[in-house]
């Protein structure tokens, strides 16, 4: 009873970690837990007798650092001894790896027909994890800033749209900040935010600042905004100004997926509210867009009947709003959205189904604030004992303060 199991590697164990992340017994340590910072940087050249100059541009590596310090510029020692001795195939995989941010090995066979783990599958400080190859910052400097740029202009847009297709929004988004084509980055930021591929919200405040300037004024930009403050309160004012924004601006430029998504967060903050005055006019809206010819939102006039049979305690009208609404597409986390409903008609009329509310949350259960479905769920089905057993683990999946308080309360 009182033995333990400590797992450690560079990748992933092969046992599920869900669980034990939630009970706060997973460590990451991630490259900057291991890099010197500037004060340790500066000791060891003071004691060595170095100029901080000389090794500062190193990342904060230790091993480069130590090199630095003994042999003087690593540069020259990575130019005579690694760049050397590498063939043509290997430079032009690793410049292009260096100038894209990162790369996989479909990626660099489409760009460059070389197969990327054969060119630089054995050169040190190349990171590669689940298929994805990053450089270190290092390898910049043994490249000249024109060959980066030359790779950057033939490749960047191509490697974009590859990752687009390849269902990897995220890292398209990433790669297209990397550019000053602003209608890559919001092209890339459709496919991700409008469709929910990427809903993790510190890596939605790590985008922002990283915009170019006249996307920051896009709808876009400020539907992004309107979810991190959703993850701190779905409740508040700010909320509902950003999403209405974003509505403003999409409706303006006729992108209609974007606008009802945008609908959709504003029809969810008058749920939160419990306001279904205001509930009923987000149907007509979306009504109105359906008649329209909006295919999109079809469905949601459905989603938001019933968001107004809830507001008005009317079981028969959320179930009935759910049958009409199943089998039509929505975009990104209202997929499962008629799940969430039919769990809440149960609810009303004093039935629960545990089932239901983990099928949705796998499905969309990053909706702020409904992540309590689970306890809920469990707490009227008599499944008391399983929230007893570890309550931190519970409170630990939500992803808001309000959440975490009516995890809490349940």
């Amino acid at each position: 009873a009182n033995a333990h199991l400590v797992l450690a590697g560079r990748v992933d164990p092969p046992v599920s970690l869900a669980r034990l992340e939630a009970q706060g017994r997973v460590e990451r340590i991630h490259e900057h837990d291991l890099t010197l910072d500037r004060a340790e940087l500066g000791a060891l050249a003071e004691r060595a007798g170095r100029p901080l100059a000389d090794i500062e541009s190193l990342g904060g590596w230790p091993a480069l650092v130590a090199l630095g310090l003994r042999s003087g510029p690593v540069r020259q020692f990575l130019d005579e001894e690694v760049i050397a001795s590498l063939d043509d195939d290997q430079r032009r995989v690793l410049a292009l790896v260096v100038a894209l941010g990162g790369a996989d090995d479909a990626l660099l066979t489409e760009l460059t027909g070389v197969e990327a783990a054969v060119a630089i599958g054995g050169l040190p400080m190349i990171h590669q994890s689940d298929g994805w190859y990053e450089a270190h910052a290092l390898w910049s400097s043994v490249f000249t800033s024109d060959q980066i740029d030359a790779a950057r202009r033939t490749h960047q847009r191509a490697a974009v749209e590859h990752l687009l297709a390849a269902e990897q929004p995220g890292r398209a988004v990433d790669l297209a900040c990397r550019t000053a084509q602003s209608d890559l980055v919001i092209k890339a930021l459709h496919a991700t935010v409008i469709a929910g591929q990427v809903e993790d919200v510190d890596v939605l405040r790590r985008w922002l600042p990283l915009l170019p300037d006249d996307v920051r004024h896009h709808p876009l930009a400020f539907h992004i905004e309107g979810l991190i403050e959703q993850a701190v309160d779905p409740t508040t004012e700010r909320c509902l100004e950003l999403f209405g924004k974003a509505a403003d601006g999409y409706e303006a430029l006729g992108e209609h997926e974007g606008l009802v998504n945008a609908i959709a967060e504003i029809g969810f903050w008058h749920h939160i509210r419990r306001d279904s005055a205001q509930l009923m006019g987000v149907a007509i809206r979306m009504q109105e867009l359906a008649d329209r010819g909006v295919a999109a939102a079809t469905p949601y006039t459905e989603v938001t009947r019933a968001f107004v049979g809830i507001a008005q305690g009317d079981p028969e009208a959320i179930l009935a709003a759910v049958r009409r609404a199943r089998g039509a597409r929505m975009t990104g986390r209202f997929e499962a959205i008629t799940e969430w409903l039919e769990f809440q008609a149960l609810e009303l009329t004093g039935h629960t189904d545990v089932a239901l509310a983990d099928r949705y949350l796998e499905g969309a259960g990053a909706i702020r604030g409904t992540e309590v479905i689970a306890i809920a769920a469990r707490w009227r089905a008599g499944r008391v004992e399983e929230l007893l057993s570890d309550p931190t683990a519970w409170a630990a999946r939500t992803g808001s303060d309000r959440a975490r308080f009516l995890c809490h309360s349940w």
